[in-house]
């Protein structure tokens, strides 16, 4: 594809734009008239969507989310500043095809922000490599409500808060598959948690502890579904 000069041509389609990222990590415009789909690398999409814009557009985001200063305690606080700054953003500036496009590029810098965070809280967890499978309960399921807050916060601003978008839904396939991992890795949590209680032979509860089920496996790698967990 060819850049900038392609999205271009695709801005002045006058038709309802829906993107979504596909399960080979590509982002999926779809809604065009006899055009039907149109693959662009998801890694590149942030760097070839700034080409609109004369400064970088995650400086509309707040700093404190930018240069991440902020605990998981404090992570779901932030990202309602986020939330609020990215309405602020739409609502503040005239509704313009470049305007889409940035905007559809912030969604995509937050969704890979909150990923990113939560998978430093993890190795951060993490003394050894199978420490991930024993961390604190508490912290998985923080990173799990800061997932679910931004997927909630995401279909607002797409379908509420941003007055005249018409691109859809933002839909980010991978965002999905990693928050899909880390609920099931909270489930796999919750169920030794429970057989511990009711187990009092601890050979058994041993052969079930989820870094031994799981040895040599991720926890939060997506390309594993929940039925192969």
């Amino acid at each position: 594809m060819g850049g900038g000069g392609d999205l271009m041509a695709m801005s002045n389609m006058n038709h309802s734009m829906d993107m979504s990222l596909n399960t080979a990590g590509s982002v999926v415009f779809s809604g065009f008239a006899s055009v039907g789909k149109i693959l662009i690398e998801a890694k590149g999409l942030a760097t070839v969507l700034a080409q609109f814009s004369s400064a970088p557009v995650e400086e509309n985001l707040p700093v404190q989310w930018r240069q991440r200063m902020f605990s998981l305690e404090e992570s779901n606080e932030v990202l309602r500043t986020v939330y609020h700054s990215l309405i602020q953003y739409w609502q503040g500036n005239t509704q313009t095809e470049k305007l889409r496009v940035n905007a559809t590029s912030l969604l995509q810098i937050v969704s890979g922000d909150v990923r990113g965070f939560v998978e430093e809280q993890v190795q951060l967890a993490s003394s050894d490599l199978k420490a991930p499978w024993r961390i604190d309960m508490a912290i998985m399921e923080r990173c799990l409500r800061l997932c679910t807050t931004w997927k909630q916060h995401l279909k607002s601003i797409t379908t509420k808060d941003w007055h005249g978008w018409d691109g859809g839904q933002f839909k980010d396939l991978s965002f999905d598959a990693f928050v899909e991992r880390l609920q099931s890795a909270v489930r796999v949590r919750e169920l030794y948690e429970t057989a511990s209680q009711l187990l009092n032979n601890s050979d058994v509860l041993y052969d079930c502890r989820p870094d031994v089920v799981f040895d040599g496996l991720s926890l939060l790698d997506t390309k594993r579904t929940p039925r192969t967990v």
